[in-house]
């Protein structure tokens, strides 16, 4: 924070007379850079003109000489071999004086001889040094403390410092007018630093007026999510420098701000170094945008929407209460020249920026154009799903599944929720062969590419529809097993993958498993499942000591019965899972609630079937048709006379529900 304010106070150049009398000599002496080299430029110019390097000698001296005096105003020492730390000077009509200091602390140790104007200034740092460590500790104490009574008195402590501060720095600036150093303790307004000093990293200025020194929350969208990334303080002039040697991920990020109950701003970073300014009072209408051609965009965009809006409101309000069909009709031309405008600026963005990040945002928004469906000779659709079919293939035309930042806005989750929810038909083949075909359009290996097999396996992992089941296996099978996401530790990886094994064999559409088990604890008798011929069998996994098997039994056994009577060739096939202990409470739970189906039991755990048939709960019912092929599984004790009816009659729905009944989960990932 030190840095932070002394350095946007010297972050000033002005331009004014050439000195009266010609000639510069300055003296520099930097203790424990011995030897070494300075580079010696005016603050605010750019890389190209940071070549004006002068050597210290033994003693740590540079001179820097001009025979022609420099423009006046605020220069710079950078020391390279200080990892480009650097102190600033005035030069103004002062044409020799000396600096002197020393490489462990560059402005404490600040002694100037022979320049007034330097002299005030750095007595100004010293003081400010004072008051910010008096700020920190005060600040410190306020955000920290629990105490209700404290915090307030706290606070008000912190505001009189900082008044303070504000006015000690005015009167300075003042009893100096005749200095330029006024003018450099005044100003309030530029960057922390030159930029060419950032090289390669992040410099972003934030201002906002009527929030100094309280709290900035910088946050950002990822997918469907918004995310905390750092929290700041706002200096006393309410900047806040967001700054680091590489940038933060592209994308949308929002500025939080508590004081004013959670209100933010959103703002893009896809370029290293800019400016916002604003107010409390209006923080997106008063937004200035300096040197950023994305946020100014998007502000524009932003701005002209709001407007848009103002006039749509009104016109459907006029729309709504016009009685004459003329005036409604006009009213709604009117409309749709407001959105024709909305398009026609947007893709003017596009079009003449398709490089930056905001524009492929705006591109990414829009929905593929469809043309008409072919038409025979008579003027016929020859192919009623041929619009639908263009527009799946084409959905995914206006986004750059190449660039991962967007998934740091609002809009690609959407898109990609849509797509699979919506645009894919929800059967498991043709949402396998539309994710498939997604994520052959990424990477295959980034960020985006990430996201993309995360959402959808998690998707699936999660389902209660049945039989989506059968793409958790796929998209497991032929991404994950394959180690075709290695971000996914060992542990994770054979959970998934051991999950995917146990399921792909009893997922619907797969023939049954053999089963045979022993019709009594004596194990002297025996019945297979496959021994028993019917057009539909009902098999059923249960536990006698299970309290929602004995809710469920009872009504799947009347479902069982109804059937029969009403002319359906169906068989039961009950296979019970338990201890010998529960032996007598399974056969008196039969003969009670009439169980007349085959009923079979492993009471001595001498099968396998538990992890065979993947039982992680129970009940767990089936319905096979004749030939023994899962026709469902993980359903209700409820739906399965519905399900059977629909089997015989495809017409007939019933309470017909295809949604499982079970809370068993599938191993996902992050």
């Amino acid at each position: 924070m030190i840095k932070r304010i002394t350095t946007t106070l010297l972050s000033f150049l002005i331009a004014g007379a050439v000195f009266a009398g010609k000639g510069l000599e300055i003296k520099i002496t930097v203790k424990g850079l011995e030897n070494s080299k300075m580079i010696f430029a005016p603050v605010g110019a750019d890389k190209s003109a940071l070549t004006n390097t002068i050597a210290f000698d033994s003693k740590g001296t540079a001179e820097i000489k001009e025979k022609e005096a420099p423009q006046p105003g605020v220069y710079m020492a950078v020391f390279p071999t200080l990892n480009n730390q650097y102190f600033k000077f005035i030069i103004n009509n002062e044409p020799k004086f000396s600096l002197t200091t020393e490489a462990s602390d560059l402005l404490g140790h600040m002694e100037v001889k022979g320049s007034n104007e330097n002299k005030v200034l750095y007595e100004d740092i010293a003081r400010l040094r004072v008051f910010q460590a008096k700020f920190d500790s005060l600040n410190h104490a306020w955000r920290g403390t629990k105490d209700s009574l404290a915090k307030p008195v706290l606070k008000s402590q912190l505001k009189a410092l900082v008044a303070d501060e504000n006015a000690a720095t005015a009167g300075l600036a003042s009893a100096n007018a005749n200095l330029m150093v006024s003018k450099v303790i005044a100003d309030k307004s530029e960057f922390e630093e030159p930029a060419a000093l950032g090289g390669d990293g992040m410099h972003i200025k934030l201002d906002v007026k009527g929030l100094e020194c309280s709290t900035l929350i910088l946050a950002n969208y990822y997918g469907d999510k918004q995310y905390v990334k750092d929290t700041f303080t706002f200096d006393r002039q309410g900047t806040v420098i967001l700054k680091a040697d590489t940038m933060l991920p592209g994308g949308v990020y929002l500025a939080v701000f508590p004081d004013l109950g959670n209100k933010y701003y959103e703002f893009v970073i896809a370029e290293k170094q800019f400016g916002l300014s604003t107010d409390t009072n209006d923080l997106a209408g008063h937004m200035k945008i300096t040197n950023s051609l994305e946020n100014k965009l998007f502000y524009e965009d932003m701005k002209f929407l709001s407007k848009t809006k103002e006039t749509s409101d009104s016109l459907v309000k006029l729309y709504k209460g016009a009685k004459d069909p003329k005036d409604k009709e006009a009213f709604k031309q009117q409309l749709q020249d407001l959105d024709k405008n909305v398009k026609d600026k947007r893709n003017n963005v596009i079009n003449q920026y398709p490089t930056l990040f905001y524009a492929k945002m705006l591109k990414s928004m829009k929905d593929p154009e469809v043309p008409e469906a072919p038409r025979d000779a008579s003027g016929k659709i020859t192919d009623s799903t041929w619009q639908w079919r263009y527009y799946k293939a084409h959905y995914w035309d206006n986004v750059d599944l190449m660039d991962d930042r967007l998934l740091r806005c609002p809009v690609f989750h959407n898109k990609l929720k849509t797509f699979m929810t919506q645009t894919v038909v929800q059967i498991p083949d043709s949402i396998n062969v539309g994710g498939d075909e997604l994520l052959a359009k990424t990477d295959m290996k980034g960020e985006m590419y990430r996201y993309v097999i995360t959402y959808i396996f998690n998707e699936m992992a999660n389902s209660k529809i049945m039989g989506f089941d059968a793409c958790y296996v796929h998209f497991g099978k032929n991404y994950f097993c394959k180690g075709l996401c290695p971000w996914v530790d060992s542990t994770k990886l054979f959970k998934i993958c051991d999950r995917v094994n146990r399921l792909e064999p009893v997922l619907v559409g797969k023939p049954a498993q053999r089963l045979t088990l022993p019709l009594d604890s004596n194990e002297t008798r025996y019945a297979a499942l496959y021994d028993l011929k019917a057009k539909y069998t009902i098999l059923v996994f249960w536990d006698p000591d299970c309290g929602h098997c004995k809710k469920e039994l009872p009504v799947l056994i009347d479902a069982y019965h109804d059937l029969k009577k009403k002319g359906i060739d169906v068989a039961g096939y009950s296979a019970a899972i338990m201890e010998i202990e529960n032996y007598k409470d399974w056969v008196e739970f039969i003969q009670k609630n009439n169980l007349d189906w085959t009923n079979a039991c492993d009471a001595r755990r001498h099968n396998n079937f538990r992890f065979e048939w993947d039982i992680q709960s129970t009940p767990q019912i089936y319905i096979l048709d004749k030939d023994k092929v899962i026709k469902a599984r993980r359903i209700g004790a409820d739906q399965v006379e519905d399900y059977i009816l629909h089997l015989e009659n495809p017409s007939y729905r019933g309470k017909l529900i295809n949604t499982v009944k079970d809370d068993d989960k599938q191993e996902g990932t992050e």
